[in-house]
This record gives structure tokens, C-alpha cells and sequence, in this order.
């Protein structure tokens, strides 16, 4: 049956604009190509070059050989050389349009290249042409999750687990989704059930991926959501063993010693993560927190040290700074403490804690009329945190209520929390689809907090 010309030219446009995406992938992520030839030894090297070299000349001299480019663009893609895999993949899919494979695969590269809007739309076309494709939809969730576009994600992975309710990896992605979704909020009680529906199917899962783990990670993340602190250490515990290089899982379980007063062992796993894994901002924070607690002979030095490095890592981390000016305060080094909270409070002018700690500083400094203001600033904001919660309570108690979830979505949105405000607009979607008090064009704009993250 003969294409519609009409279809012909919107693959050929498909085409070109993967292409173009894939070019930017390119020059959007040339440290990726490090790749792990660099690990090998010199002999092993050369050979693995030399292999590049000859797969290149195979591809280059037969252009039109699907077979050939494909053995090319596998050879980067197992060196983790990205962009180049980009750049060969796009060449695929303008060679065969219809090649599914190639469109997820460019996907996957930009997953690998955290260029997460570029494999959204990658994802999102093979869900167009091929409705059915598990893993297309499997892909978009994942996306999207790391998109911080949590609401979309649990129905994106919804979707997926609709087309095969025994595929296990859609099931993960679901329950990750929704966790996610949960602990994005600042009262994540507020949103238990979602964390409770994640706990079911996670604790179903780690007896399907018993050795996974990414999934007793997020097993003990909901664990921990729930207050189940000592359930969730036997979780995490599970989890570092079998996944030693995630950071997150380890910095959890240490959170989650601390809970139950079990620092000595919070600080061993703190020790042993940055050893293995330097410079991380989490860590050092962290590690600043246990040493505070540990009583040991020169604590407080080591303390403000490890916060010092934190915040040179992550500047606009408002908590970060907040712990390195409560230890700046402990140290009577009172002007790096001011220096530190009035950073804070142009991070977040909303939070009241700085506010209060710098009315306590100018006191101390004898700057009474900035104390004053400081103060009486402070009481306001924490007055308008306490309103805010009872609001969530609220909502959490009547999710039906649609102006409830508009206010607590305005709240986020005058925040430039985007990725909650999103979530709760999206709630009042589903509640009214015609609501013409939700902010259309703030919708149609992709997430707006930044991609990479602060680490």
C-alpha cells in the first residue's frame, strides 16, 4: 500500500531533526567521550583504536549498508564514546526511518549523555509510530523521572505496566515514579499513600530481582518515607553491598543510622564512601553532621572543613549552607556566619531559618536594628511555612478539593519550585481538565530546574 505523501515528508522531517538533535548531542556532551579506552592498558588500546579505525573505513566506504554503520555505531556505544554514537545512529535512522531499534538507541545515548529532553522526544516518537513498544514507554517514564516530571512519569509508566502487567522493569520504573512524586513535596506524609503503593511493589520486586540494587535502593528510600527506619537499614544495607558505587544508597543508610542513634555506624559508612568517591558535596555535608555529633578531639575544625568543601561544591545549595553557618556560629566565627546566612537568603528569601539565625548574629554583633528586622521577618515567614503545612494536611485529607491543590500549586510556583508546582497543576487537570486557573503556557514549557543537577 503505497505512503501518503504527507507521511513522507514528516518522516523526512523526523529525519533531519534527528539528525540536528544528534548533532547537538555532540557538542553538548564531549566529555563523554573519555570512554573506557582510556582504562585499558597501552597494548589494549591501540587495539581497540585500531579497531575504530577499521570499523570507520568499512562504514565510510559503504554508506548506504545498514549492517555495517550498525557495527560502527555498536562499537561506540560499548566504549560509551556518545556523541560519536549519536552522530551514527542519526545516520541509521536517516538510512531507515522506520528502524524503531535505532530511534531507541539514540535515545538511550542521550539517557547516557543526561541530554534527558532530547531522549524524551526520541522516546516519545517511537511511542507515535509503534504504540504497543514496551520499551519506548519504558524509556519516556525513565525520562521524564529524571526530567523531574514526576506526575507525567507515573502515567507514562502506568501505560507501560497496562501493556504487560509481568514485565518487571515497568513495574520499577512505575514504583520509582511514584516515590518520587511523593518525596518531591517538603511534607512527604502529606502523600503517604503514593509512598505506600511504591513500598507494595517494591517489596514484591525484590523477590523477582533479588540481587538488583537499584531496587532495594528504592526499597529503602519508601522505607524511610514511612518512618520505618529499622526496616529500612536491613534494605540499604542490601543495597550498598550489591551496588558499592552508588553514592545516594550509601549516604541514606547513613541517614537512616543516625535516626535510630546509631552514629558510629553512620560515620563508618560516610568514611568508607569517601574514601572510595572523594569530593562529593552529599558526603562531605554529611560527614560535617556526624563529626558535629562524634565528640571526637578536633570535631569542630574537621566539621566546618567538610561543610567548606560541600558549599565550594555545591554554592547554591541553601541546607548546605545553612549547616556551614550553624557551624561557623558554634566556631564564634560570627561574620563568616553572617556572610553565610545572608547567602542563604538570597538562595531562598522565603525560609524563615536564616532570617532567624541572622537576627541572633546581629544581636550578638550589636546591629540591633538589622536584628529587629531579621526577626520580626523570620516570624512572618515561619508563619506563612506553618499555613502552608496545614494546607498539604489538608489536601492530603480531601484530594478531591481542587482549590486546595490550586493554592499549594500557586505556593510552589511563587517558589520557583517548578517541579512540584507542575504536579499539582497537573492534579487539578485531572480533577477539571477546563480549569482556567491553571497557568497554560507555565504547562507547555518543559521542567525549568536544571537537567545535571548540582553535583
Amino acid at each position: 500500500m503505497p505512503v501518503p505523501n504527507r507521511r513522507i515528508q514528516l518522516i523526512g522531517l523526523i529525519g533531519i531533526a534527528l539528525i540536528g538533535c544528534a548533532t547537538y548531542v555532540r557538542h553538548k556532551a564531549p566529555e563523554y567521550r573519555k570512554a573506557r579506552i582510556a582504562a585499558a592498558t597501552r597494548t589494549a588500546q591501540a587495539a581497540v583504536e585500531k579497531e575504530m579505525v577499521r570499523l570507520h573505513e568499512i562504514a565510510r566506504n559503504s554508506p548506504t549498508d545498514k549492517i555495517k554503520q550498525w557495527d560502527l555505531a555498536n562499537f561506540y556505544i560499548k566504549f560509551g564514546i556518545w556523541d560519536k554514537a549519536a552522530d551514527q545512529l542519526a545516520i541509521i535512522i536517516h538510512l531507515d526511518h522506520n528502524d524503531q531499534q535505532a530511534q531507541i538507541k539514540l535515545a538511550d545515548v542521550s539517557m547516557q549523555a543526561h541530554v534527558y529532553a532530547n531522549a524524551e522526544a526520541y522516546y516519545r516518537q517511537v511511542t507515535q509510530s509503534a504504540p504497543r513498544n514496551i520499551e519506548a514507554w519504558q524509556g519516556l517514564a525513565s525520562a521524564l523521572i529524571l526530567e523531574r516530571r514526576f506526575y507525567e512519569a507515573m502515567n507514562t509508566a502506568i501505560h507501560a505496566v497496562e501493556l504487560d502487567g509481568t514485565n518487571t522493569k515497568s513495574r520499577l520504573i512505575g514504583a520509582t515514579a511514584l516515590l518520587n512524586y511523593a518525596l518531591q513535596f517538603p511534607d512527604p506524609l502529606s502523600h503517604s499513600e503514593y509512598v505506600e503503593t511504591a513500598r507494595i511493589q517494591l517489596e514484591q520486586i525484590t523477590k523477582l530481582m533479588p540481587n538488583d540494587g537499584e531496587v532495594f535502593y528504592e526499597y529503602g528510600r519508601a522505607l524511610v518515607g514511612l518512618q520505618h527506619k529499622q526496616e529500612a537499614i536491613a534494605q540499604l544495607v542490601k543495597a550498598v553491598k550489591l551496588a558499592p558505587e552508588n553514592g545516594d544508597a550509601a549516604r541514606l543508610l547513613a541517614t537512616a543510622y543516625e535516626d535510630v542513634e546509631q552514629d558510629g555506624n553512620a560515620l563508618a559508612v560516610i568514611n568508607d564512601l569517601n574514601a572510595r568517591q572523594p569530593g562529593n558535596p552529599a558526603t562531605n555535608d554529611m560527614l560535617g553532621q556526624l563529626l558535629l555529633r562524634s565528640n571526637k578531639p578536633g570535631a569542630l575544625q574537621l566539621a566546618l572543613e567538610a561543610f567548606q568543601r560541600a558549599v565550594n561544591k555545591a554554592p547554591n545549595d541553601q541546607y548546605m549552607n545553612e549547616r556551614l553557618g550553624e557551624a561557623q556560629e558554634k566556631a564564634a566565627d560570627l561574620q563568616g556566619a553572617r556572610r553565610t546566612f545572608e547567602h542563604v537568603t538570597q538562595i531562598n528569601p522565603n525560609r524563615s531559618f536564616a532570617f532567624h539565625k541572622l537576627a541572633l548574629i546581629y544581636t550578638r554583633l550589636g546591629e540591633r536594628v538589622l536584628a529587629k528586622q531579621a526577626s520580626s521577618l523570620a516570624e512572618r515567614l515561619a508563619s506563612n511555612e506553618q499555613q502552608f503545612k496545614t494546607i498539604q494536611e489538608l489536601s492530603a485529607k480531601h484530594p478531591e478539593d481542587i482549590g486546595l491543590h490550586l493554592i499549594i500549586a500557586d505556593r510552589f510556583l511563587a517558589l520557583k519550585m517548578y517541579a512540584p508546582a507542575r504536579d499539582e497543576y497537573f492534579v487539578v487537570l485531572k480533577l477539571d481538565p477546563k480549569n482556567k486557573r491553571v497557568p497554560r503556557q507555565f504547562m507547555d514549557e518543559a521542567a525549568r530546574e536544571i537537567k545535571t543537577g548540582l553535583y
